[in-house]
């Protein structure tokens, strides 16, 4: 950790000022966005980062003054690793003007990259004190939360971001919340999200890409296409789409368009992580044959990670799971995830009775006990004789707060 000055010159209450982050003057918002209410969440999952967006310069800004020279300068010295050199420039900005919102904002980036996340917050706050209506400063402090897990506190800075009249601003903000989501992972939640930024903006390709991911996930294949297909119409392929594309595909039992995304991977991206991948999964449909798809969830060797405590928690605790098994061992959470093709999540917890600790786990996340109870019969028959049971969350969340 750095022992760095804090280098705000003077000692501000950093309450935030309540305003509305936009480009235009006098935004008002859309009625036809949807009104989302911000989630109380508990879980810490880290799977994407955060979309940004960089205002282009008009000919009428003027040259930039000395101070936001030496923050530009701050800027490149952190990105190059040089977090003291670069908190000495912010300094001097903050010298030669200590009203520079973006002084602050930077100096949140090297406390936050230094480790050092209760003088990271001071800052950005700052920066969004002085600049309550600056949508990329709203942004970043949502971001921040965001990799800080506080995934409410972070839904409503995007929020409020989006309450522009600029739909490429607004698609930006929605976005970045759809990201979070994700993190907890919250996937109904990220996919409202996104399909909200592309309300605001069509050409939005991240939000076309993750929801094809969520749409594989689901195992709703026709919409991952559509997606995807989306995605490409927008974007460049990158190796991470042109995998997905060949997953959506074989799942779908298209050949020929398997083989199309493969021979693109391969020939774009040869070194890439994703074409090894790609080999594992020609492979694997070789050996499967083609007059059968896979029956879905994640192939050989790349088997989803289980979920723990921190999943379970972020549930609905109206809604319903199965619990599969309990054991006093817990690679056989391992085994039952890695031996059948289970379609749902797969989630476990610890808990303590007479007999000692047990591990518990559960599958599936259903709305109602109608649909766990279909899930549940449609188990393979092995799993059948452990007696699995449907279970309300909020009754297995107790049992978790409670300590078992």
């Amino acid at each position: 950790m750095l022992a760095i000055k804090d280098p705000v010159p003077r000692a501000d209450t950093l309450g935030e000022r309540a305003g509305i982050c936009t480009w235009p003057e006098n935004p008002q918002k859309d009625p036809k966005l949807p009104r989302l209410r911000p989630s109380l969440l508990l879980i810490a999952a880290l799977l994407a980062g955060c979309a940004g967006h960089q205002e282009k310069p008009t000919p009428e800004q003027s040259p930039p003054s000395p101070a936001q020279l030496n923050v530009r300068a701050a800027r490149e010295l952190l990105a190059q690793g040089h977090e003291e050199a670069a908190l000495n420039k912010v300094r001097l900005a903050l010298q030669l003007d200590p009203e520079l919102a973006d002084a602050y904002q930077v100096a949140g980036h090297i406390y936050e990259q230094s480790a050092q996340p209760q003088l990271a917050e001071k800052y950005y706050r700052r920066a969004l004190q002085l600049a309550p209506t600056d949508l990329r400063k709203r942004n970043d402090y949502g971001q921040y939360l965001c990799r800080q897990g506080r995934f409410d506190q972070a839904e409503i800075q995007f929020l409020k971001a989006a309450e522009t009249q600029h739909p490429r601003a607004r698609a930006i903000a929605y976005t970045n919340a759809g990201l979070c989501a994700l993190r907890i992972p919250d996937l109904d939640r990220a996919a409202q999200y996104f399909r909200a930024a592309l309300e605001a903006d069509p050409a939005m390709d991240v939000a076309y890409y993750q929801l094809a991911r969520i749409n594989y996930q689901k195992h709703r294949y026709p919409q991952a296409r559509r997606n995807l297909k989306s995605y490409l119409r927008t974007a460049s392929p990158t190796p991470k789409a042109l995998l997905l594309g060949m997953r959506i595909e074989r799942a779908l039992g298209d050949r020929s368009a398997f083989e199309r995304y493969a021979r693109m991977l391969q020939e774009r991206f040869p070194e890439s992580q994703e074409a090894q991948s790609a080999v594992g999964l020609i492979n694997e449909a070789q050996a499967q044959g083609w007059d059968r798809a896979p029956t879905g969830g994640p192939s050989a060797g790349e088997r989803a990670p289980l979920l723990r405590e921190e999943w379970i928690i972020a549930r609905h605790p109206t809604h319903y799971t199965i619990q599969l098994l309990s054991s006093d061992n817990e690679q056989a959470m391992d085994y039952v995830r890695d031996h059948y093709t289970l379609n749902g999540e797969l989630a476990y917890f610890a808990a303590q009775d007479r007999n000692g600790r047990r591990y518990v786990l559960l599958y599936g996340d259903y709305p109602d006990r109608e649909g766990a109870q279909r899930a549940l019969a449609d188990l393979p028959p092995r799993l059948l004789r452990n007696r699995p049971a449907v279970r309300p969350f909020g009754e297995i969340q107790r049992a978790i707060m409670e300590g078992g």
